[in-house]
């Protein structure tokens, strides 16, 4: 098997040096002591709402479409905390274990080396393989990460993690999640853009209301 070292990028291998001088071991990420309270997750998932529908809508299908693969997709904020977990149980439930759940924020300081937080900062998608990148107990798996954003004013609104039951890196996965996620963005601008129509018609409608309201009192005014 080729080693998996040789396949770090340079953002990977830097973090795990930022992860030494915080003092922290990069193979054995702990759980971030960030996490937010049942109701400000509730909060926060209302806030979210429409995001969360589009991406859970999106994210469903690619699991339907990777039926048979053990995968687990994860829907973070911009601030890096978890707000959602679709797919395979039994990796959902060792997660959970592990104390990685809603409302938990995924922050490098406090886990070492983790594929959101990376996302968020580099703002493209990255792949993240093996133990050393995630927890000895998922050893066999590689967790991509795509950050999703508003695409005409190009506001970060969070990432979609997909973890899979693979050791090697496999570009199909992330390609997969890239395409999900271009989907995601055009459903959300595709919704902000008729929200603005539907405004802006509303609008239109009411000037024409007081337009004409106007009209019909001015023969009285006269008389």
């Amino acid at each position: 098997m080729q080693d998996i070292d040789e396949q770090e990028a340079d953002y990977i291998i830097e973090s795990k040096k930022k992860c030494r001088k915080l003092g922290l071991d990069p193979n054995k990420p702990r759980v971030s002591p960030n996490a937010i309270s049942e109701l400000e997750l509730a909060k926060k998932k209302d806030i979210y709402k429409e995001v969360l529908d589009v991406v859970k809508f999106f994210g469903n299908k690619m699991i339907k479409s990777l039926e048979g693969t053990p995968i687990l997709v994860t829907i973070t904020d911009e601030n890096g905390y978890l707000l959602e977990i679709l797919g395979d149980e039994a990796i959902g439930e060792t997660m959970f274990e592990f104390g990685v759940k809603p409302g938990i924020q995924f922050r490098e300081e406090d886990m070492g080396t983790n594929v959101v937080s990376l996302t968020l900062k580099q703002n493209h998608p990255i792949q993240i393989i093996g133990m050393d990148h995630y927890h000895n107990s998922l050893q066999k798996s590689a967790c991509y990460g795509v950050p999703f954003h508003y695409s005409d004013d190009d506001n970060l609104l969070g990432t979609i993690c997909i973890m899979t039951a693979v050791i090697l890196h496999n570009p199909f996965f992330l390609m997969t999640l890239t395409t999900v996620v271009d989907a995601i963005e055009r459903e959300l601008l595709l919704r902000k853009q008729n929200r603005k129509i539907n405004k802006q018609k509303e609008l239109l409608y009411e000037s024409e209301k007081k337009a004409k309201g106007a009209f019909r009192k001015r023969p009285c005014d006269e008389g």
